[in-house]
This record gives C-alpha cells, sequence and structure tokens, in this order.
C-alpha cells in the first residue's frame, strides 16, 4: 500500500481497527487480482482540514474513513 504522504501514512496508524483492515484486505485484493498497489490519499483528519475541503461528514475525523485514488488506475479498471 502506498501513500500519498508522510503525515498520511503516519494517521493510517490511528485509524479505526476496522477502517484499517479494509483498507489493507483492498490492498491486498488489488495486488492478488490486478497486480497493482492502491494509495491512500486521506486517512485521519482534524476538523479544520475538513472544512477546507468542504467535508461535511465526519468520518475522518472518527478515524473510520480513507480516500482511494483513483486517477492513476487503467480506465478498464475503474469501469468494472
Amino acid at each position: 500500500m502506498k501513500f500519498k504522504d508522510d503525515v498520511i501514512a503516519a494517521r493510517f496508524n490511528d485509524m479505526a481497527i476496522l477502517a484499517k483492515a479494509v483498507a489493507e484486505y483492498m490492498d491486498i485484493y488489488a495486488q492478488e487480482k490486478y497486480g497493482i498497489e492502491i494509495m491512500l490519499t486521506a486517512t485521519v483528519s482534524t476538523k479544520e482540514e475538513d472544512l477546507a475541503l468542504g467535508r461535511e461528514s465526519d468520518t475522518h475525523r472518527t478515524r473510520r474513513a480513507f480516500d482511494v485514488r483513483t486517477r492513476d488506475l487503467p480506465e478498464s479498471l475503474i469501469a468494472e
């Protein structure tokens, strides 16, 4: 699994255990089925970061959400 930057990587360790497990499973699945590694672009955030991004949900702040980059994936994979 790759991370957009070091802050996101460090905050991954603070995620809720179930959200972390889902991300890890997604990465294993993507590697085994498609030979790719997923990249997380967001994990745990602060209220200030959420406001700056226009997020309305608190799921990143409560450690239950993560974002996966799709722009680098082959179009055929996104269409699945």
